[in-house]
């Protein structure tokens, strides 16, 4: 994932309600976030580490999914040691059964993240007209200099 790639949160509706395998678990992602680039053995330390509560029968839940998305999103600007003191606990609440926490914290990025996309294509499309009018402005100058500079016989 390069800088420049956006990376769009989902609404967390649109998370499965049942239980996925592994491999459902790497079709999700792959599907919902392309550009975010995960495989069995960064889901296995990231339960290593305690960023990921274990599965449950080998299946992991609508949590697991949010806490995959965001210690891949966050991995990006937090260190590794922040990244675990961040998303442990909300591993361990979600592991004893109390993931509001983590539903709040998500949806609350959810929000703020549709605001800031919003906002960078307002800004784009005030850039793009700016641009436009620009390019009228200098055409309309050297239009005008042009008759200036003309030698009128």
């Amino acid at each position: 994932m390069t800088s420049k790639e956006k990376i769009i949160l989902i609404d967390e509706n649109k998370y499965p309600n049942f239980n996925l395998y592994i491999d459902q678990v790497l079709q999700f992602m792959t599907i919902n976030y392309p550009s975010i680039p995960v495989s069995k053995s960064l889901i296995k330390n990231y339960v290593k580490d305690g960023i990921l509560f274990p599965p449950i029968k080998r299946k992991y839940t609508k949590e697991h999914l949010i806490l995959i998305v965001l210690a891949s999103v966050l991995s990006k600007s937090l260190e590794p040691d922040k990244l675990k003191s961040f998303l442990s606990p909300l591993a361990e609440k979600c592991e004893k059964g109390s993931p509001k926490d983590l539903h709040l914290i998500y949806n609350e990025l959810y929000l703020i993240s549709r605001d800031i996309l919003s906002i960078q294509d307002k800004m784009t499309d005030q850039v793009t007209a700016l641009s436009e009018n620009n390019l009228i402005n200098v055409l309309s100058v050297s239009l005008l200099k042009s008759f200036i500079d003309t030698d009128i016989k």
